[in-house]
C-alpha cells in the first residue's frame, strides 16, 4: 500500500526576492505576508511529497509555496501533481 507524507521547509529566500527574480506578479510578497498571517508554517514555504511502498521511496519538491493551510495546498492541486511526480520518481 502506497502512503505518502508532506513535508514543509522554510524557503529560503524572501516572498519579495521571489517577486522580483522569480517572475512572480506585482503584489504576490503581499498575498505571501498574508497568508503568514493565518499559518506560519505553511504561509511561505519549500514542500517535498514522499511516497512510500515498502523499501521503494520517491520524492517530489516544490519551493515558493504560500498557502493559509495544510487544507488549502491539498486543494490548489499541486498536491496531485506532486504525488504523481514522486510516484514516478518511486518507480
Amino acid at each position: 500500500m502506497i502512503q505518502f507524507t508532506i513535508k514543509t521547509e522554510p524557503e529560503d529566500q524572501t516572498p519579495e526576492q521571489a517577486e522580483k527574480t522569480l517572475g512572480f506578479i506585482e503584489g504576490f510578497a503581499d498575498s505571501v505576508h498574508d497568508n503568514l498571517s493565518h499559518s506560519e508554517k505553511w504561509g511561505w514555504c519549500s514542500v517535498t511529497v514522499t511516497a512510500f511502498d515498502g523499501d521503494r521511496v520517491g520524492k517530489a519538491h516544490l519551493g515558493g509555496c504560500s498557502y493559509k493551510s495544510l487544507e488549502d495546498f491539498i486543494q490548489c492541486g499541486y498536491f496531485t501533481d506532486l504525488c504523481k511526480d514522486a510516484l514516478r520518481d518511486m518507480n
